[in-house]
């Protein structure tokens, strides 16, 4: 079978998706490339759990199963690397959509902040361990206040991680696929169908980064260094490459 690519990804990369909910970004990916062969996708909740929770999980379950993918739960972030199924494993991408610790507290709280940032701190360093010399991590986000207050791109420049570039990330290119299950306020749903992609770099010795220009809007990525803007509010991927 010939390689098969779906936007940012090849079905020659082995591609490792975390935190998944109902699994349709895994089912989409893998319909669009007709093998899961190289997918391993994971959870934090149990089938049983997420059965319950989402209307399709079992469904998509199902056809990542008979596409061959390796279907993992019980996962947590903060420790994956070290889980047998994983630690010796590398991965040319790994992706965590739509990123949460849970609603402890309002989402513009600073405990809720610092929930957020621990949750992709522990991500990441774990992500690192795991990802392929020229991989890459990619994090969708809703973007605005209180999202940039997370300084992913700070706490990626914490665990050697920088940011490489950001370009939309479109729905329709994933048939299927949901997005975030959101709790409403006062009776509002508070998902916007904005969507953008970012990309991160991990930075080696003497290693330089390159400069990427996005609406009208410039990172400038020198060595260890890494400067961007805010954006207006939105939802977006964050993509970081080793």
């Amino acid at each position: 079978m010939g390689k098969k690519m779906s936007k940012m990804y090849s079905s020659n990369h082995n591609i490792l998706l975390v935190g998944e909910g109902d699994f349709s970004f895994s089912s989409s990916l893998a319909t669009r490339f007709g093998s899961a062969s190289n997918i391993v996708a994971t959870s934090l909740d149990s089938r049983e759990e997420l059965v319950r929770k989402y209307s399709k999980a079992e469904e998509n379950l199902n056809v990542l199963e008979n596409l061959g993918c390796k279907i993992l739960h019980g996962i947590d972030v903060h420790t994956m690397s070290k889980r047998a199924c994983l630690k010796r494993k590398r991965f040319d991408r790994i992706v965590f959509n739509f990123p949460h610790a849970g609603f402890f507290y309002r989402e513009h709280d600073a405990r809720q902040i610092r929930l957020q940032q621990d949750l992709l701190r522990g991500f990441l360093r774990n992500a690192k361990n795991i990802l392929e010399n020229d991989g890459e991590v990619h994090i969708t986000q809703k973007t605005g206040y209180p999202y940039d207050e997370w300084g992913i791109g700070n706490i990626a420049e914490e665990v050697g991680l920088f940011l490489k570039s950001q370009v939309p990330f479109h729905k329709d290119k994933y048939p299927g696929r949901e997005g975030p299950r959101k709790k409403l306020q006062h009776g509002k749903e508070k998902v916007k169908n904005v969507q953008w992609q970012s990309q991160y770099s991990a930075g080696g010795r003497g290693r330089f980064l390159l400069l990427f220009i996005f609406s009208h809007k410039i990172w400038f990525c020198i060595q260890h260094c890494c400067y961007f803007p805010r954006f207006k509010r939105g939802v977006g991927e964050e993509v970081f490459k080793s």
